[in-house]
């Protein structure tokens, strides 16, 4: 949001193919609920069927939703088609963002980690282990991602103590939390 009030054109895509969430915060237009990222990498419709701009979306925005969830993620991911695609898009867009699954569990956001400018963690804060975002940063990195850096979100700022100590950098974290998500 931040870059569509400094007056940047930015496009969003939910490039998790496996469990899309975007459609729930964006609803989709009616009739077009189908129309996202996997159609347009399988040639089943445009770029331009598949963008969604108005309504909800902030003026300066633009969404591709995935759509209809594809039986073959990364195979579509690593076809000419993204490249081709992400190229057009870096064309027409200031800034392209990538809304991916979890770094850890499968392979689609080291597929797209290669393919992006950078890459941005997201990790939630009392629900991503130290452990699990090292393997997280550690993955990325050996599979020549320009890391940029790592985000905590969802941090209680009245839990945590004033000022600039020791205490505000602490870490606490539930060991058997889900693994961080990965924007490219």
């Amino acid at each position: 949001m931040s870059f569509v009030q400094a007056k940047k054109r930015v496009v969003l895509i939910d490039a998790d193919m496996r469990r899309p969430r975007l459609h729930q915060v964006f609803e989709p237009p009616i009739g077009r609920e189908a129309d996202g990222l996997a159609r347009v990498l399988a040639g089943k419709c445009t770029l331009d069927e598949a963008l969604i701009t108005g309504g909800d979306v902030p003026e300066g925005m633009s969404l591709l939703l995935c759509g209809e969830i594809p039986q073959n993620p990364s195979e579509l991911l690593e076809s000419p088609q993204t490249r081709k695609l992400l190229a057009e898009l870096g064309e027409r867009f200031d800034l392209v963002v990538l809304d991916t699954p979890p770094v850890l569990p499968v392979s689609d956001p080291l597929i797209l980690a290669r393919m992006a400018d950078g890459v941005v963690v997201v990790a939630r804060c009392q629900a991503t282990t130290r452990a699990g975002l090292q393997r997280a940063l550690t993955t990325l990195r050996r599979s020549e991602a320009n890391l940029l850096g790592v985000i905590l979100n969802e941090v209680d700022a009245r839990r945590e103590e004033a000022g600039y100590g020791a205490g505000y950098y602490s870490y606490h974290a539930d060991p058997n939390a889900a693994a961080p998500h990965g924007s490219a």
